[in-house]
């Protein structure tokens, strides 16, 4: 392990951290070919030092926040992808709070992606190594995507929100 334990990561991932659900598009040779989604564990914060801590305990990469203010102080993101928001989840994730439910529904993600492909996906025929999502799936990953989001979302949702959210 390295310089972080995990209750100090779980408690501070559960104030700065966030689990989202990306896609984005997967292009070859200059042409779209299909929607790549992943699962991202990402924390940002003003103090790059802790990023660093974070990135050496937990693998992971950190990138930069510019703003156009002039008085914003600078900021970095350190961020997870796929398997090692998987490894990194699996150690925190039980630890965490407030994050709980995001935590709940990325379990889901990772042992639904734990399915076969070939029950997921289509082999486009006369095209190499090239898979398709069924309309199943992609019904799956937009439900996934809508789950974190409204989880993610910020504010009061109502206005007797329980002491659990």
């Amino acid at each position: 392990m390295g310089l972080l334990t995990p209750d100090y990561t779980a408690g501070f991932f559960d104030g700065e951290g966030s689990i989202t659900y990306q896609e984005h598009p997967y292009y070859y040779k200059g042409v779209f070919r299909n929607k790549n989604f992943n699962l991202r564990v990402t924390l940002a914060n003003t103090n790059y030092a802790i990023l660093e801590d974070m990135k050496e305990t937990w693998g992971g990469c950190i990138s930069g926040k510019w703003s156009t203010n002039p008085n914003a102080k600078p900021s970095w993101t350190w961020f997870l992808t796929n398997k090692q928001a998987e490894g990194f989840l699996i150690v925190v994730g039980p630890l965490l709070r407030i994050k709980q439910k995001q935590f709940q529904v990325a379990c889901e993600f990772f042992a639904w992606k734990k399915t076969p492909m070939r029950d997921r996906m289509l082999k486009l025929p006369g095209a190499r190594g090239t898979w398709q999502r069924t309309p199943e799936t992609l019904e799956k990953e937009a439900e996934f995507k809508a789950r974190l989001n409204d989880l993610n979302r910020r504010g009061n949702l109502h206005p007797a929100v329980t002491k659990e959210q």
